[in-house]
């Protein structure tokens, strides 16, 4: 007698719901029934009847559920579309399969049979990969998840609002009190009905108008807040891993960073790129003491990484999060991809705002840079999804750190000075001070090798600069008497500049010109190009590049 080959997943599945069905009618007929009337013994009152309540499935629609499923395997982009939880599926297979979709959408990775099954290996009781199969096969098109989406979430509603009424059934006959009673179950509906079909909860302006705004909390004065997300960009080995440790000395201490004030608070760095032994050298160097609320992490495992992390954030509750490197922790894969970034970027978005920590994650910025705020590696979503945006450039052999955010004070272009003993940074001046100060001693050192008086047309050439700056640089060297002015600016009269002497006062020269006189002045300012190091230091020697 040949053997007979096993029944599919689906169609077991399908068999089963008809003997449920069979079974629900027949309980259903049962109920409907009149039961005789019996006295008790010995009295003359009847018996109470009893009744058979028909057992009843709570509202779903599988067809729906199994469409939306099938759609999401055909088209992974289709996940972003339907706005579903995974509590708003009714079977219970169907609900890990929507739980695993997430959760792979979230590492950046495509949804389909493989990668579900895969995830499902640790899940106990998971669907089969022939059930996986059957979904995908059973669904024509991906184009109009929206109908079964809305059946799906309907159904899901009708049971939030069964699983209330039931609630507050059982509360009336164990005894509780009418007047807090009425006030839940009320308050129930009231919250059902605010829900919107998109899943949305609105505010009246009426009533958000009368709501006092929370006071923002600020882990740096004015930069950093708390619940916020911030991403550092910078080139590789410019120096993001040693501001940011930095940072977080200045947090765990409550000691001034960059020239503000720090909100002392627990710290969570996640060493995920550097050795360990690079970060403790740094961190002892800068004299952390060994009672500081910093905890370090080294471990990275790429699936395992973001939810260790909340854990710990839940535990810890600290003040700030300092991830190194972003791409370590959240694996986008390709990271050029706008909707992919944006939707791989949620959770840990969500878990800085439930935390309430300031989370900043360290990136790397664009071989050909960028403008200040978008000069990070890959899609606008980056910097399209955060708060704050510090950029650490190497500009004319120096460090230059900038902020763009969206509220408190922006930090302008500065200056980063490197203390060799400490392993400490601090400001050291504007970056437009300093570019001042440069083509200050650039100008005065072409003019100390000049021999006649030289206009401007002739400056700008040898100089190549801009005509307006030059003229501002001009203005100002003139006013400070660090340089004199000859001629009236008229036609066939054009200024022009020769330097002064130190300690001299500018003398009156006619348009015939002057002597040659040389000036000290570009090494009395100590901004000569080739004495400013690649991270200035407070000795003012040049230092070895660190991250």
């Amino acid at each position: 007698m040949p053997n007979k080959q096993p029944l599919a997943y689906h169609e077991i599945e399908k068999k089963a719901q008809i003997i449920r069905e069979d079974i629900d009618g027949i309980q259903r007929e049962m109920g409907s029934r009149r039961p005789r009337d019996r006295r008790r013994r010995g009295s003359g009152l009847p018996q109470p009847r009893r009744t058979a309540e028909p057992r009843r499935i709570p509202p779903h629609d599988l067809a729906a559920e199994r469409a939306v499923l099938g759609g999401i395997l055909i088209d992974h982009a289709a996940l972003d579309r339907v706005n579903l939880a995974p509590e708003d599926f009714f079977h219970r297979e169907h609900t890990l399969i929507f739980r695993a979709m997430q959760h792979i959408a979230a590492l950046g990775t495509t949804i389909d049979r493989l990668t579900l099954y895969d995830a499902f290996k640790r899940e106990p009781g998971h669907p089969p990969a022939e059930y996986l199969a059957a979904l995908e096969e059973a669904t024509p098109s991906a184009a109009n998840l929206v109908k079964p989406a809305k059946l799906v979430r309907g159904h899901a509603d009708r049971r939030r609002l069964i699983a209330l009424l039931e609630d507050g059934l059982q509360r009336a006959y164990t005894g509780e009190a009418v007047a807090p009673l009425r006030e839940r179950v009320l308050q129930g509906v009231a919250n059902l009905a605010d829900q919107r079909p998109d899943g949305f909860k609105s505010t009246s302006w009426a009533e958000l108008q009368h709501t006092s705004p929370a006071q923002e909390d600020w882990v740096v004065d004015g930069l950093l807040r708390r619940g916020g997300l911030s991403f550092l960009y910078a080139a590789p080995k410019v120096g993001k891993s040693l501001t940011a440790r930095t940072l977080g000395r200045a947090v765990a201490l409550g000691e001034r960073w960059l020239g503000r004030a720090v909100q002392q608070g627990g710290v969570v760095y996640l060493a995920l790129e550097e050795m360990p032994v690079d970060v403790q050298e740094h961190f002892q160097q800068m004299a952390l003491p060994a009672t500081a609320p910093v905890e370090l992490v080294f471990e990275r495992e790429p699936e395992e990484t973001f939810r260790k992390l909340a854990q710990l954030i839940d535990t810890l509750h600290p003040s700030l999060v300092i991830v190194d490197t972003l791409i370590q922790l959240v694996p986008i894969g390709d990271i050029n991809d706008y909707a992919r970034t944006a939707r791989a970027l949620q959770p840990l978005l969500a878990l800085t705002r439930r935390s309430n920590a300031h989370v900043l994650c360290l990136h790397h910025a664009r071989k050909r840079g960028g403008s200040y705020g978008a000069e990070g590696l890959g899609s606008q979503a980056l910097s399209g999804t955060v708060d704050v945006i510090l950029s650490l450039k190497r500009e004319e052999h120096a460090r230059i750190l900038s902020s763009t955010q969206r509220r408190g004070r922006p930090l302008e272009a500065s200056v980063l000075r490197l203390n060799e003993e400490t392993g400490l940074i601090e400001l050291a001046g504007t970056k437009k001070a300093r570019d001042t100060a440069l083509k200050e001693a650039e100008i005065l050192g072409f003019l100390a090798e000049q021999e006649e008086p030289v206009g401007v047309a002739t400056m700008q050439a040898a100089l190549r600069s801009q005509r307006k700056p030059l003229l501002d640089t001009l203005r100002a060297l003139v006013e400070q008497g660090k340089i004199g002015c000859a001629g009236s600016g008229k036609r066939g009269a054009p200024y022009r500049y020769f330097a002064v002497p130190e300690g001299s006062a500018t003398p009156a020269v006619s348009a015939a010109g002057r002597e040659p006189q040389q000036s000290s002045d570009s090494k009395g300012l100590g901004l000569e190009k080739k004495a400013v190091p690649l991270f200035p230091t407070d000795t003012g020697e040049p230092q070895e590049q660190k991250r």
